[in-house]
């Protein structure tokens, strides 16, 4: 006869209470762990969505790039004059949808503009003058090292700047003694702040053959060019129309320089001086009626999100045998 006996294993109080803590231990490293892992997927995620979101907005920013190149292919109300009537100017594109995002466009014509590659010294001088509210020194010795830096000799203009300038700075660079090949290039150019760049860039390019179209050009260029501000006045009255605004269906049109002194006389009274300034201004060749270039800046947005993208290009327009427009990038930027 086999007997059987009991045997039972007892562990003291204290080794079960060592053993609880250090399942207590154990649960909250791995919380923690937990915790730690899913605020770097969640990080992830966000930076991944931020990724696709911005990939997304460039897209519609280049969409509303593409929407603009289409409106320059349209014909003009008149193809050898180019005004604030033609369809590229009158065109408004506001929070157009693509997607789950919209753009907005603006297209304005690059010779309304003060070429810097053609600009004379008392152009920009008052150009920097007005935009700037500087005094004349100042203005003159902006404008004269733009043009040192613009020009094929080693010579400075008298308030300009040559190699002997830019040679001596802490970090030395040559002076081009070239034409401007992108507007960004004046921030090179001694004086030139950021500041000032941003101030003045709306009236500036490098694109075209120097002349600026009258029909286009704001005040500021047209008193740059010379004219004075009663003068200035009388011709955007004119270009405005009966409604006084402009970039609308009743404005007027200067066909040719030939014709801004009989137009401009026809339309509101002008003296014998005015006639006389009129007429040298006409005939300077510092304006025409044709704008060749245009610069497109589409901006782009989820409209509940304070992220935006844009893409800013500027486009040469060909025209066609037949009817309408190519077109030609010249300059492709995108940006935040």
């Amino acid at each position: 006869m086999v007997t059987q006996k009991s045997f039972s294993c007892r562990l003291p109080s204290d080794s079960k209470g060592s053993i609880l803590i250090l399942a207590f231990w154990a649960l909250s490293l791995l919380s923690l762990f937990a915790i730690y892992m899913g605020q770097g997927v969640r990080q992830k995620l966000v930076l991944m969505d931020r990724l696709i979101g911005r990939s997304q907005l460039y897209g519609v920013a280049e969409a509303g790039a593409r929407r603009g190149e289409v409106e320059l292919r349209k014909p003009d109300a008149d193809a050898a004059i180019n005004s604030l009537r033609d369809p590229w100017a009158r065109s408004i594109y506001k929070d157009i949808k693509v997607g789950a995002g919209m753009f907005s466009l603006n297209i304005v014509d690059e010779e309304r503009k003060v070429n810097i590659n053609t600009a004379g010294l008392d152009v920009l001088k008052r150009l920097f003058k007005e935009v700037l509210s500087v005094d004349d020194a100042a203005s003159e010795e902006i404008a004269s090292a733009i043009i040192d830096w613009r020009d094929a000799d080693n010579t400075s203009l008298a308030l300009g700047a040559e190699s002997n300038y830019y040679s001596a700075l802490k970090y030395p660079y040559p002076c081009k003694d070239a034409r401007f090949d992108i507007l960004d290039e004046l921030l090179l150019v001694r004086g030139v702040t950021a500041t000032l760049y941003n101030s003045v860039k709306d009236h500036l390019t490098i694109y075209g053959q120097g002349q600026v179209n009258i029909n286009t050009a704001p005040a500021v260029v047209l008193l740059a060019l010379g004219l004075e501000k009663k003068m200035v006045d009388k011709a955007l009255s004119f270009r405005a129309g009966k409604d006084g605004e402009e970039a609308t269906e009743d404005d007027n049109v200067f066909t040719g320089t030939a014709n801004i002194v009989p137009q401009l006389s026809q339309f509101t009274p002008l003296s014998p001086e005015e006639l006389t300034i009129l007429s040298q201004f006409a005939s300077s060749g510092l304006v025409g009626v044709v704008s060749e270039y245009f610069t497109v800046f589409s901006e782009a947005g989820y409209g509940y999100k304070k992220d935006t993208r844009s893409v800013t290009c500027v486009f040469q327009r060909i025209p066609l045998e037949d009817k309408g427009y190519g077109t030609q990038a010249k300059f492709w930027r995108i940006s935040q």
